[in-house]
This record gives structure tokens, sequence and C-alpha cells, in this order.
């Protein structure tokens, strides 16, 4: 995970590695950026020394190709997912209650209207918080349904139909990512709990709680003790 602290009023990107099952602290770095390139290089040099076979990460998008460019499995975490989709469909539902967009002319004569718009934002919420046996096929359906809305065109916002689209699909293409929890056991029987809780603490007690202390950091490597 990553986390954002000041230096000497800059701003600084704090990169912190844990061993999942343990708690215990890998790696904590300073990088320029959160992009996959830096991240890339940096999970890479871990992953070789500890052996990693897993990734646990948020579901920034270029980490779920770092995990592939490295050969990694990959879980998201679910939390971060909750909490992310929540808002999203939060934000599709208000709209349609409010200020619906019109149903787009390749979606007419499917049976979907503002209603069933409605209805599938539950299911939607439903299958990604209680992640069902069959949940990856109920959103590739929904993905169905919405297929032929249209991207929108340069100087126009995308509709709620559209960005309907985009979610449905996204998750059903990442469903092994986020339900990987379910079916991992490790050789002694461990599991893991789907999140990336372990490290965010690690970060709350190690990065976290001592920069409060100090309103800022005055050197880099202060941050690095």
């Amino acid at each position: 995970d990553f986390t954002h602290v000041k230096c000497q009023g800059e701003d600084q990107i704090v990169a912190v590695a844990t061993a999942l099952l343990t708690g215990e602290p890998l790696d904590l770095e300073i990088v320029p950026s959160e992009s996959a390139l830096h991240a890339e290089q940096w999970i890479r040099d871990i992953a070789r020394l500890v052996g990693a076979e897993i990734l646990v990460t948020d579901d920034a998008d270029g980490l779920k190709t770092v995990a592939d460019d490295l050969g990694l499995q990959h879980q998201i975490c679910r939390a971060h997912v909750n909490r992310n989709v929540h808002d999203l469909l939060g934000a599709l539902g208000e709209k349609a209650l409010e200020y619906p967009d019109p149903v787009p002319p390749e979606l007419q004569g499917t049976e979907i209207t503002v209603d069933q718009f409605l209805e599938d934002i539950e299911t939607v919420e439903c299958v990604i918080t209680s992640l069902p046996a069959d949940g990856q096929t109920q959103l590739q359906q929904l993905a169905t349904r919405y297929q032929y809305a249209r991207p929108p065109t340069q100087g126009h916002r995308a509709t709620m139909w559209y960005r309907m689209r985009l979610l449905t699909l996204d998750w059903s293409e990442n469903w092994a990512r986020l339900a990987f929890y379910q079916k991992w056991r490790g050789a002694n029987g461990e599991k893991l709990d789907g999140t990336n809780n372990v490290t965010e603490q690690s970060i709350g007690q190690h990065v976290k709680e001592r920069y409060r202390t100090m309103r800022g950091y005055k050197r880099t490597e202060s941050i690095l003790n």
C-alpha cells in the first residue's frame, strides 16, 4: 500500500510492504510516484527476496498490471473495493432518481428502464459485498445487458448507462482477483481475509502515528527511520 506525508512542505509517497500472514514489516521506501512502473520495480525486488507467490493490494489498475507482469497471484482488497463501488453506485443511484439520462437509442427495445437500472444497482452492490458463488455470472449478465451503451463523444460526459457497462464489465473480468481469498489455503491451512488491512495497520502504527506528533518531517531520513 501507499501513503503520503509532508517533508519540508513537499508531498512524499511512502510505499509499505507487509507479510500478510504474520504482520511482519518487509519494506518501507520513498518512491517517486504510485505509477505501475515504479511499483513494479519495488515489488519485484521484494517478491524475489521473500519468494512471494501472492500480492495483495488496493484496486488501482496499475497494480493489476504489476501482478500480471510479475506472475503473482493477486488479491484485491475487498475493503477498498466495497468503499469505491458503494460510492460509485450511490452517485449512479442519485442520478437515476433525480435527473436520469434518457435511455439511449442503442438500448431502446431491450426492456431497459430507469427502474431496471436502479434494481441492477442493488444487485451489483449485493454481489460485490457478499461475493456469492455465482457472482461473476451475475456481473457478466449485467455487463451483457449494457454492452451496447456507447462511450461519450468528445466534450461530453459518460451517461449512467455507459458507466454501468464499465462497472459490471470491470468486475466480471476481475472477479478472480476479488474472490481469490475464498479458495486459497496455505500449506498449513492458513487463510487470507481478502484485505490488506495488515499493511494499513502498519502504516497507521509506524508512519502516521509518528507523523501526527511531528507536524511533518524535516528530512527524508526521518521518514525511513
